[in-house]
């Protein structure tokens, strides 16, 4: 029988020992950032989901056993940003509606925004 001080009888207790360390550490940095982002998400009234994946792979040889801890972290994609623009005469993007008639007349929307070309 072995030394108990030396014994890994938990998942905790080979968190701690594998990598020196190190491997715990890099999850606990990946559940921050999962919990920022479910935080985040629920403060802008999104549905707030997140998956951390820890994997324990274990080979035996007949003289020792090779532990493998690997992680993964799985967030939603987030919503890319999308705008509404137009096509001028020119086929050019604009972001006045060319089928849309002024209501008063005058200088019509020239004011409202940047109005630099490009």
């Amino acid at each position: 029988m072995g030394d108990p001080a030396y014994q890994i009888r938990t998942i905790s207790r080979l968190l701690d020992v594998h990598d020196d360390g190190d491997t715990q550490a890099k999850i606990n940095e990946d559940l921050q950032k999962a919990m920022d982002d479910m935080v985040d998400r629920q403060q802008n009234g999104e549905k707030a989901k997140a998956k951390l994946v820890i994997t324990v792979d274990l080979e035996t040889t007949p003289k020792e056993v090779t532990v493998t801890l690997s992680h993964e972290l799985k967030l939603p994609k987030r919503p890319a940003a999308k705008t509404v623009f137009f096509m001028d005469d020119d086929n050019r993007l604009t972001t006045k509606n060319p089928r849309q008639r002024e209501m008063f007349g005058g200088k019509g929307m020239s004011t409202h925004g940047n109005t630099a070309a490009g």
